[in-house]
């Protein structure tokens, strides 16, 4: 839902304001028997790549 219909709504009201929406689920790509050391690792990996690629983004965690 929250991909199919929420953020496909909230690129349609950014994007005349040069806001870009980028969904990102921080489980893609963690291998379920990774320990809980691995997996936060993982996920701040993904945070920092996303800063990298996209300058200054507003992180909104669910």
């Amino acid at each position: 839902v929250l991909i199919k219909k929420v953020f496909t709504a909230l690129r349609d009201e950014m994007g005349p304001f040069d806001i870009q929406i980028i969904d990102c689920d921080l489980r893609w790509g963690v291998p379920k028997d990774s320990t809980t050391e691995q997996t936060i690792l993982a996920c701040l990996e993904e945070l920092d790549r996303c800063f990298e690629d996209n300058g200054q983004p507003f992180f909104i965690g669910l």
